[in-house]
């Protein structure tokens, strides 16, 4: 991803309308480019602490780049006289001077009569070396391990171990009951291959007490018979 870059455009003192011209021109090329945003200021030798030329350069906390017709020197001491934050630092980055890690300010020379076109290509450089991020990866050992390293258990895991033995206790339990059940409920159905059974000796066998009691019902009865056909209804 392609980062943004805020490109600072210093007036000349001495401006005519050539360098108007290249000056405006260069803005506007800014502008419409993907990724850059465009700021005109006034010569910096002639701004002053807490004008608006200041107060625009102050606002910046990240690193940017600035268009001047001044020396990276001379664009150094003004920086110093204002007292604004981050390290200017020539187009090419191997000025000596320079601190790695430290917010810069990127100072490109408005060559007065130059084309914008060469502007642009430096400019443009810049902001694709700061799209680049380099990222140290640790390779480690290149050698094939033989050793398999199983991760340590994670509290969820140790907490779900019980339950999953709990449910497993839980089902054997359960198919044991239901193998029980299904057992008596075999044994408790009657078998109809096999014949009635007979009745055992004793329910035959009455008492003689039972039959001299069933002889003495009999004989009132009797007596009721001859009771009624004497009343001759």
């Amino acid at each position: 991803m392609t980062s943004r870059l805020t490109v600072v455009v210093s007036q000349g003192a001495n401006r005519n309308a050539l360098s108007a011209d290249q000056e405006e021109t260069l803005v506007a090329e800014l502008m419409m480019t993907q990724g850059l945003d465009a700021t005109m200021i006034g010569p910096l030798e002639h701004i002053a602490a807490d004008d608006t030329d200041h107060l625009c350069l102050s606002s910046f906390n990240h690193s940017f780049v600035v268009v001047s017709a001044l020396e990276t020197e001379e664009l150094r001491r003004h920086w110093q006289r204002l007292d604004l934050a981050g390290e200017v630092v020539a187009v090419d980055r191997r000025d000596p001077a320079a601190r790695s890690g430290a917010k810069r300010i990127y100072h490109v020379p408005l060559d007065r009569g130059g084309e914008v076109a060469d502007l642009m290509k430096q400019i443009l450089q810049i902001q694709q070396d700061r799209s680049v991020k380099t990222i140290a990866i640790g390779l480690g050992s290149l050698a094939p391990s033989s050793t398999v390293h199983r991760p340590a258990p994670t509290e969820e895991a140790s907490a779900a171990a019980p339950r999953v033995a709990s449910q497993s206790t839980r089902q054997d339990s359960q198919t044991h009951s239901e193998g029980t059940v299904s057992q008596a409920v075999k044994g408790a159905q009657p078998n109809h291959t096999q014949p009635p059974a007979k009745p055992a000796a004793s329910q035959l066998y009455r008492p003689e007490a039972e039959l001299e009691q069933d002889e003495g019902d009999w004989d009132h009865l009797d007596q009721l018979v001859d009771d009624l056909d004497a009343l001759d209804l």
